[in-house]
């Protein structure tokens, strides 16, 4: 392209300077004159084709700065993907807020149903309890029942053995002005006994 043509040249133009300040992209500066050759302008457009720039200060001959600074295109595209990746930044980190507020909500709402569950498991688990010592207790009482029947038949039994072992009472002995019959005469005369006590119905007395 002709330097002429070049819009950078047209713009150096303007501001007529004396030497430029040229900005390199890693970070470095130059200076460089200008030449009153009448092919200054196409060695201008050659140099700084030449050279990786980021920004240009045209600059009189006691360094005063010239109209604004020149800035790349290159760089105005940096500048807008930056920004593109700053929108973008922002924007996932505004999708994190609300993906972490989300998440505290439903960590917040699950440790809740987490504590009415424990309340209701160890609510439960007292009941179990209760009703476990109140079991324990019924058998408990059930069991000394039983013991205390079982005791007072076990007694009933042993009072009852011990009435069957014991020998029936014998009659006393007789004295020894008696006289001892024979126990068929003795049968005998308890059945005539009657019989002599019914005789005065008769009229007859019978002697003795």
């Amino acid at each position: 392209m002709r330097a002429d043509r070049d819009p950078l040249i047209a713009e150096i133009k303007r501001n007529n300077p004396t030497k430029l300040l040229v900005h390199l992209r890693d970070g470095e500066s130059r200076t460089v004159p200008l030449s009153s050759k009448s092919n200054r302008w196409e060695r201008l457009a050659e140099t700084l084709a030449a050279l990786p720039w980021s920004a240009i200060e045209c600059l009189n001959a006691a360094g005063d700065l010239l109209g604004p600074v020149i800035t790349s295109e290159d760089d105005d595209a940096g500048d807008a993907g930056e920004d593109r990746d700053r929108k973008l930044a922002n924007l996932l980190l505004d999708v994190m807020k609300t993906t972490q507020k989300e998440t505290a909500r439903q960590y917040d709402a699950q440790m809740s149903a987490f504590v009415e569950l424990s309340q209701n498991v160890m609510q439960g688990l007292k009941v179990v309890q209760e009703s476990y010592g109140v079991a324990m207790r019924v058998q408990a009482a059930t069991q000394a029942a039983q013991s205390v029947d079982a005791g007072t038949d076990g007694e009933l039994l042993k009072l009852l053995g011990m009435a069957m072992m014991q020998r029936p009472p014998q009659p006393p002995p007789p004295s020894r002005g008696a006289v001892r019959m024979p126990a068929r005469a003795a049968t005998v005369n308890a059945k005539a006994a009657p019989s002599q006590q019914q005789a005065p119905a008769n009229g007859v007395q019978v002697a003795s």
